[in-house]
């Protein structure tokens, strides 16, 4: 048979069926196109696959593919003159002979996980010709792990040359190298467990790579779902705590001590409007700021940080402060203590008055009240931080008042002053995780 009609058909193979080592085994066994395409269909049929039709025109190889189709072709030779030797009787015996004399293969290392029997997630070509197959993705709050193969030339060669890299699907996100990886050998494939280490928060996909050199957008770039999973080398602290500040309640549930992240989750409760925010975790002079954002059912969120540092018992937790609102405030024209400066030129009146620190008001409004009963709007409310130590200052001017009458006093509505929210949490011991590799 010529080598352009060999070639061809290991190109239909591989069209035919999703497996490149099923492909090879069809190619060997198939004389012709025709018995491959049956061969092909009653695997689909066995496997829910649809039946497909006999393609138009199939894609060319690349030299690698080329090489390991004539090898096949060699090989689909070798075993059609032996089954042709003798009777099937003599072929049983001398296969069975040949197994007695065979040492028995077990499958040991990462080569003995069954998920790079499985089909594959996502399939590529690399540039240098190794097919390669994504067989799992998987998150935890600090890492994403692939399981991935590479076939098409020798396994030791594929582990020097193929680069896996990973980003996850946000704009922060930079490409990362693996931290761990561990490979192994299976039928000629290498195998690999490759383990980047990461915050994870939202993100649900991730883009991977193979590339020494990444460009922006390379031809054969992965885009790749991957499954949580809960991370079972983390210290995980079950609790039932609860703090109350002023307006708010923060109840923490649970605090995770993973090897290179810290999560918490917690529930708030906020008698003054929206609840505040986990923001970071001060452990003595270190300070430790939220990684992405923050994960929240109806009742209960999750926050990830980077990991505590060693041989501490107590963490500060920092929130964002609340600002509960204040009643109206009156103060006597011209000589409330709290007054700092009052002018009166004609129809405009200018009033600094100092507040409690940490007292805003976006919204707030102010009125004078002359001697004759009236009160009239002021046109001006901001709010300043001067002096040493800093205070809090309000500047109220009053504009197009009546010439000639007097102002008895200021009134500020709508004031509001920021409650801190912030908890110690006393740390149980506890032994910090290793830095093992996943599955270790």
């Amino acid at each position: 048979m010529k080598e352009s009609d060999l070639l061809e058909r290991y190109a239909l193979a591989l069209e035919l069926v999703p497996d490149s080592d099923l492909a090879g085994d069809l190619f060997m066994e198939s004389r012709d196109a025709a018995s491959l395409l049956r061969r092909a269909n009653r695997w689909r049929e066995r496997n829910g696959l649809p039946p497909v039709a006999m393609p138009g025109a199939v894609r060319g190889l690349s030299e690698v593919e080329r090489e390991h189709a004539l090898h096949l072709a060699r090989r689909g030779r070798g075993r059609r003159l032996l089954c042709g030797v003798g009777s099937l009787l003599a072929v049983a015996l001398l296969v069975v002979a040949g197994l007695r004399l065979l040492p028995e293969v077990v499958r040991t290392g990462l080569a003995a996980d069954p998920i790079f029997d499985e089909a594959p997630l996502e399939r590529t070509v690399h540039p240098k010709g190794y097919r390669i197959a994504i067989h799992k993705v998987e998150a935890d709050p600090g890492a994403v792990t692939v399981w991935w193969s590479a076939s098409g030339l020798h396994p030791a060669r594929a582990a020097q040359e193929i680069h896996p890299q990973l980003r996850l699907d946000s704009i922060t996100s930079d490409w990362m190298r693996p931290a761990e990886q561990e490979t192994g050998t299976l039928q000629g494939r290498l195998v690999a467990r490759t383990r980047f280490e990461t915050f994870v928060t939202v993100e649900r996909e991730a883009l991977l790579t193979f590339a020494e050199q990444v460009e922006d957008q390379p031809a054969w770039l992965l885009r790749l779902p991957f499954r949580r999973q809960v991370d079972l080398s983390a210290h995980v602290i079950d609790m039932d705590l609860s703090s109350t500040n002023g307006p708010v309640t923060v109840h923490l549930h649970r605090l995770t001590l993973g090897r290179n992240y810290t999560q918490l989750r917690y529930s708030v409760r906020s008698d003054v409007g929206p609840p505040p925010t986990l923001y970071a975790l001060q452990a003595g002079s270190t300070m430790l700021h939220r990684k992405g954002p923050i994960l929240s059912d109806p009742t209960v969120m999750e926050v990830t940080f980077e990991a505590l540092p060693r041989e501490i018992d107590q963490v500060r937790l920092l929130f964002t402060p609340v600002f509960a609102p204040l009643p109206p405030r009156t103060y006597s024209l011209p000589d409330d203590p709290s007054i700092e400066l009052y002018t009166r030129n004609d129809r405009v009146a200018t009033i600094v008055l100092v507040v409690e620190n940490d007292t805003w008001g976006a919204a707030a409004f102010a009125t004078v009240e002359g001697v004759d009963g009236v009160r009239y709007p002021a046109e001006e409310l901001s709010f300043q931080i001067e002096g040493e130590p800093p205070k809090n200052r309000v500047l109220v001017r009053a504009q197009n008042l009546p010439s000639g009458v007097a102002l008895r006093s200021l009134r500020i509505d709508s004031l509001r002053q920021a409650v801190p929210v912030d908890m110690m949490l006393e740390l149980p011991p506890f032994d910090p995780p290793d830095a093992k590799g996943p599955g270790d």
